[in-house]
């Protein structure tokens, strides 16, 4: 619909094929949950061996039979063959569970996931402070009966890390964990679970987000007072909207603020969004056909909300206090680096995020670089500064030292970038 008066413009309603390039307009696990305890720290030169044979494939995928409610864990053969099924097509999900793992010993009513061909103890996860079991099962039947878009296709395997990484085996946990960029990337979609986010409750923060991104001014309006007053009229209608939805984002749902899942909301950006119960958070946008929210979106509206805020500071707007505070809230949830891109700020968001073990600093965020550090490389030989070559043994390091590995990687592989991030 067309407004009566050029100035007062707001931005253009982005349609759905538009959504995928809308953050050009811009200043352009899973997983935390590798934990350490209980593992078998001993060196099988098997796990290694695998390595080059893999390729791209998983060293497990879960298949699940939906019908008769039936999740087996299957290894990889030789063909890329799981469950006697050659490279089957297969879906990833992203969510989080450390820190609601309940300890050995508590809880005897509370029962794991019941996942068939595993030799390791599924976590135990806190149904009063997280999720359920039912609600996990509901969750990993739908990531297999969604697409992130409608040309994919429906699948019988998901890529779970509780079912497809041997919890109890450091050796092949953090081969596996080398190899999280391979794995998402190839998926063929991508879901995050807000597992402790009723659909209802998502649906609003989703909502008003994107509104509050779709009526602010547009940026290249004049600087006149015309600009100053329709800027204070946005900021008076959905600064306290957006900061409240952002407070929930940050403070009631734990999926955004895990490391791992700022790596895997890296990876895939445009996975499709499951509330608590699993189902997928249904599309409401104006103008747009029926379909499933993605994460794209919300980052695309988060980012467009602060870029807002700055021009009203940048306007010298009233409120300028509270939209600064806005801004600083969003930049904790790392949403708008993702719709950037660029790993050199995501990794400086990556500091805001949680961790269960404090080695998930580097762990958790090097395969958006594309690295493999520490007791995530294959073992082998390596060769030191000095050019002495040396057997290499996956062990449990130091942060200091995989920090350095992180430093030195990052130098070497991107010269020019490094040099114009600063890290703090």
């Amino acid at each position: 619909m067309a407004h009566a008066h050029h100035l007062d413009r707001r931005r253009p309603q982005l349609s759905e094929n538009d959504e995928s390039s809308a953050s050009e307009s811009f200043d352009s696990t899973s997983s935390e949950d590798y934990q350490t305890s209980a593992m078998d720290y001993s060196l099988d030169a098997h796990q290694d061996s695998d390595e080059s044979m893999l390729g791209r494939w998983p060293r497990r995928l879960l298949h699940v039979d939906r019908e008769r409610d039936i999740f087996t864990s299957y290894k990889w053969e030789p063909g890329n063959i799981y469950g006697g099924i050659k490279e089957p097509k297969y879906n990833v999900i992203s969510y989080t569970w450390g820190r609601y793992k309940l300890p050995d010993g508590t809880r005897p009513d509370v029962h794991a996931l019941n996942i068939g061909g595993v030799t390791w103890a599924i976590p135990r996860i806190d149904p009063e402070n997280h999720f359920s079991v039912a609600d996990f099962r509901a969750a990993i039947k739908t990531v297999c009966s969604t697409r992130e878009l409608p040309d994919r296709e429906d699948v019988q395997f998901v890529w779970l890390d509780v079912a497809c990484i041997d919890q109890e085996n450091y050796e092949v946990k953090m081969l596996e964990v080398g190899r999280q960029g391979v794995i998402f990337q190839h998926a063929e979609s991508a879901f995050v679970w807000l597992a402790s986010s009723h659909l209802e409750n998502f649906q609003v923060v989703m909502g008003e987000l994107w509104d509050a991104f779709q009526m602010a001014p547009v940026s290249d309006l004049p600087v006149d007072t015309e600009h100053v007053r329709l800027m204070e009229k946005w900021l008076q209608n959905w600064l306290e909207k957006s900061s409240r939805n952002v407070r929930y984002i940050l403070e009631k749902e734990p999926w955004f603020t895990s490391l791992w899942t700022l790596q895997e909301a890296y990876l895939r950006p445009f996975a499709v969004m499951l509330a608590r119960d699993g189902r997928a958070i249904p599309r409401q946008k104006k103008g747009w056909s029926p379909g499933v929210e993605n994460l794209r979106s919300l980052a695309i509206a988060t980012a467009g909300v602060a870029g807002a805020c700055e021009r009203s500071i940048a306007l010298g707007c009233n409120g300028n206090d509270r939209a600064r505070l806005l801004i600083n809230r969003i930049q904790q949830t790392g949403l708008r680096d993702v719709v950037q891109g660029n790993p050199f700020l995501l990794y400086k968001a990556a500091s805001f995020r949680q961790v269960y073990d404090e080695l998930d600093r580097v762990y958790g965020i090097m395969q958006v670089f594309g690295f493999k550090l520490g007791a995530s490389k294959p073992r082998g030989t390596s060769e030191n500064p000095n050019g002495h070559r040396f057997s290499f043994h996956r062990k449990r390091l130091k942060l200091s030292d995989l920090e350095l590995e992180l430093s030195q990687s990052i130098l070497k592989t991107y010269p020019v970038q490094s040099h114009l991030s600063i890290f703090t």
